[in-house]
């Protein structure tokens, strides 16, 4: 089991590794902007730029470590020779980057029942309605419909869990339904 995000960024720290180099993740981030750019618009790729340093360097932690699955995407293969510092310098590289407006064509009627049930989870209480993000908490606003259904659903399956767990059980009892709204919904908040 891997440790709390927390305990992973106080050893980080604590242990005198070397703060990340933004600039260097930019030589290192060149192949995942491949496929993680704002012109893959309609793709299953979530749009990296401007989401929390440490949010992504527990998840290409847990691509490396196999305890998140990747489906057809790669991304375990990607992450396999990671160092510690690479993952760090690319996140540092994608965390400094402005976060990008992408149109995406959305379900108003969707968006709209979307918009309710976040209000009912509380889904904004951690995941903020706009495209700014904090600390280990990524952005779900501006992200393609297509990402948002799969994470979703895969949250909805038990093949995913909130990092610190905080909303597990309201995840697995979404339906089709409320899965399209949430996508539509986060997809159209900028």
């Amino acid at each position: 089991m891997r440790p709390p995000v927390i305990a992973v960024l106080f050893f980080g720290v604590c242990s005198g590794q070397a703060l990340a180099d933004a600039k260097a993740g930019e030589t290192k981030a060149q192949i995942c902007l491949a496929c993680h750019k704002p012109q893959h618009r309609l793709a299953d790729m979530p749009l990296l730029e401007g989401q929390p340093a440490t949010y992504l360097v527990v998840q290409l932690q847990a691509y490396k470590e196999k305890q998140r699955a990747d489906g057809t995407s790669g991304m375990q293969a990607s992450a396999a020779n990671l160092s510690d510092r690479d993952m760090r310098d690319i996140s540092d590289f994608f965390a400094a980057q402005n976060v990008p407006s992408v149109a995406y064509q959305v379900d108003a009627a969707k968006a709209a029942s979307g918009r309710n049930k976040a209000a009912e989870l509380g889904c904004v209480k951690c995941h903020l309605a706009d495209r700014n993000a904090v600390s280990a908490v990524p952005r779900l606003a501006g992200q393609a419909v297509g990402y948002s259904i799969g994470q979703l659903q895969a949250f909805a399956a038990g093949k995913r869990s909130h990092a610190l767990g905080s909303n597990a059980p309201l995840a697995a009892s979404l339906n089709g339904a409320d899965i399209e709204n949430l996508a539509n919904y986060f997809a159209q908040l900028n």
